[in-house]
């Protein structure tokens, strides 16, 4: 008996599918299974006829099932959390219109100003202290003001 042969009674196994069933939530079921497949395919033969023939292949299985959906870094969970539909992507850009605002920096004093365009540009108060030679901590105060003022003036 071959690799594959193993894999593929096991998919059609009761006891796998008792375990499938406590599986939560019911809707990722399959995906879980048809990733952990995908995954049992992948191992080396003897390494697959070594667990059957110790009969420890379907505990090893269940007990990847499992750590498919427990374990938030794995295979599984990275695959889910980047998986984006093809389909729904003209539906998500028609649905989102871009809307372009804009700042009105000429509406808030021109110190706050120019410390928010030098914040914008060098990404950190510590930078735009280097730069200016004002205290960093009065730097976040500056932008802290000038966003809030921003605010007030933006029109949504």
């Amino acid at each position: 008996m071959n690799a594959k042969q193993i894999i593929a009674d096991l998919y059609t196994s009761q006891d796998l599918r008792t375990c499938l069933s406590r599986i939560r939530p019911i809707d990722i079921q399959e995906e879980v299974l048809q990733h952990t497949f995908m995954e049992l395919l992948s191992k080396p033969e003897n390494e697959i006829i070594d667990l059957h023939l110790r009969n420890k292949l379907t505990a090893y299985v269940a007990k990847m099932l499992v750590n498919m959906v427990r374990w938030e870094r794995g295979s599984f969970r990275k695959l889910q959390s980047k998986e984006v539909t093809f389909e729904t992507l003209p539906d998500i850009i028609e649905d989102n219109e871009i809307e372009i605002l804009i700042v009105p920096l000429d509406k808030i004093h021109w110190y706050e100003a120019k410390i928010l365009e030098l914040y914008a540009e060098h990404k950190t108060y510590r930078k735009v202290s280097e730069i200016t030679g004002i205290p960093h901590i009065s730097i976040f105060h500056t932008i802290k003001n000038a966003r809030r003022n921003i605010k007030k003036h933006i029109e949504l």
